[in-house]
């Protein structure tokens, strides 16, 4: 015959419970101990990761505040010139002649004004002076970006070399 015990006290943290020889017993079962050390561990973790995570998006927003290093922002923009400008000729290589393009070659755009002109109507802007450094050939063309930010007395530089389908850039 079975005896039902109930525990007096229906809010105490560690109520009777029947285990599995019929015998009552109070406490936490085995299983309960495990499981409550795991949530522990895994609140721990989970403090750690968002406080880690609070330290990197404030170390970004700090040096997003602050502005970086000019040098490399004036690098970076004549970067995005420079492949605004490979996208450009890239159409041109892939236009017909008919419709004032390459015909599947960069040999119109040559080293001078008259070649940069088929590419854009501003060799210079805000970021430097941009030109056609080596003439396109059937294949490739160079096209080469001098900025306004000195490094060490030097002005940043950077070439674009532009095949059919695909740029390599390249900072000298």
């Amino acid at each position: 015959m079975f005896r039902i015990k109930i525990s007096r006290d229906l809010e105490a943290p560690n109520p009777m419970t029947f285990d599995a020889t019929g015998q009552w017993h109070r406490g936490w079962s085995r299983y309960e101990k495990k499981m409550r050390g795991k949530s522990m561990m895994k609140n721990i973790q989970g403090v750690t990761l968002i406080t880690i995570a609070t330290i990197v998006i404030t170390m970004c927003g700090v040096d997003v505040m602050l502005g970086g290093d000019p040098r490399m922002a004036n690098r970076e923009a004549l970067t995005k010139d420079l492949t605004n400008l490979a996208l450009r000729a890239q159409d041109y290589y892939h236009r017909p002649l008919s419709k004032w393009g390459g015909g599947g070659t960069f040999a119109g755009l040559t080293a001078d004004a008259s070649g940069f002109a088929k590419l854009s109507s501003k060799q210079i802007n805000s970021n430097g002076t941009l030109s056609i450094a080596i003439a396109g050939s059937a294949t490739s063309i160079t096209i080469h970006g001098v900025g306004t930010e000195n490094v060490n007395g030097v002005l940043v530089s950077a070439d674009i070399k532009v095949m059919a389908d695909s740029t390599y850039v390249s900072y000298p």
